[in-house]
């Protein structure tokens, strides 16, 4: 499926998912550097033909590295309850680094 990269809802999305995981992989901590060999990318924690109402939530959605995005893409499911608490870590942590919600 297409995903929409370039609309303005799906760029705020990544936005959203990108500060509040601070540019870094949820899985081992490594952070984005602007490389392209080597980048963070937006993970879809269920999988985004799926999942349709949570494609552009960034409650379910995270940060990974290229490699770990790579190993998890299409077993997605077997990892959605690690992520999620993840997920729920990170948004606890900007909360009190920010004061506020990252949404």
């Amino acid at each position: 499926m297409k995903r929409p990269l370039n609309s303005n809802k799906y760029k705020r999305f990544r936005n959203i998912v990108n500060k509040r995981d601070y540019y870094t992989c949820l899985l081992c901590k490594y952070i984005c550097r602007r490389n392209k060999k080597n980048r963070t990318q937006v993970h879809h924690i269920f999988p985004y033909a799926s999942f349709y109402k949570h494609r552009l939530d960034p409650r379910r959605s995270c940060v990974l590295c290229l490699r770990h995005h790579r190993d998890i893409n299409g077993i997605e499911l077997k990892y959605s309850k690690l992520l999620m608490c993840l997920v729920e870590k990170s948004e606890r942590e900007y909360v009190r680094h920010n004061g506020k919600s990252p949404y």
